[in-house]
């Protein structure tokens, strides 16, 4: 009975320990968007998505053996079945889980607002762009004044 009980609390903590790793990758994903860095953006969401399947992998084989072993049970009612040397051990897994579950909330909150402003500095750069090309000295204008245009600017990849 020990055994299952410890197989159950080792995917436990393994599933943590990914969910820290996928937290750390968040983390670099922030200061890349802080420094703005192309390059360091596109490498850190690679390694989070790596991270990101790997948890979803350590999940999946928990919740399985979870719902082979106690059906639709939480973890915390898990927990009260557990013997009492065991269930020290998943009492501090589940804290562990919520905390950095929590973490990873929060800096995934943090990303997007990071990545939305940056998506509306590129917005207002092509707007810039868009009204000094139109008003720009020296254009023809057949017919009085030409109105900004709102149609779309091709920009590098590299801008």
């Amino acid at each position: 009975m020990s055994d299952s009980w410890q197989s159950f609390v080792s995917t436990l903590s393994a599933e943590a320990a990914l969910l820290a790793a996928v937290g750390e990758c968040a983390l670099t994903l922030t200061e890349a968007l802080v420094q703005n860095d192309p390059d360091a953006i596109e490498r850190a969401e690679r390694k989070l998505d790596y991270h990101r399947r790997e948890h979803f992998n350590a999940l999946e084989e928990r919740m399985a053996m979870q719902r082979r072993g106690f059906g639709d049970l939480r973890l915390a009612a898990i927990a009260q079945y557990a013997p009492p040397p065991i269930r020290l051990q998943l009492d501090g897994c589940i804290a562990d889980l919520r905390s950095r579950a929590v973490s990873l909330s929060l800096t995934n909150q943090n990303n997007r607002v990071l990545i939305a402003a940056g998506m509306d500095r590129l917005r207002k750069t092509v707007s810039i762009l868009q009204h000094s090309a139109a008003e720009k000295p020296g254009t023809y204008k057949r017919r009085g004044i030409v109105p900004p245009t709102d149609a779309s600017v091709l920009v590098s990849q590299r801008a």
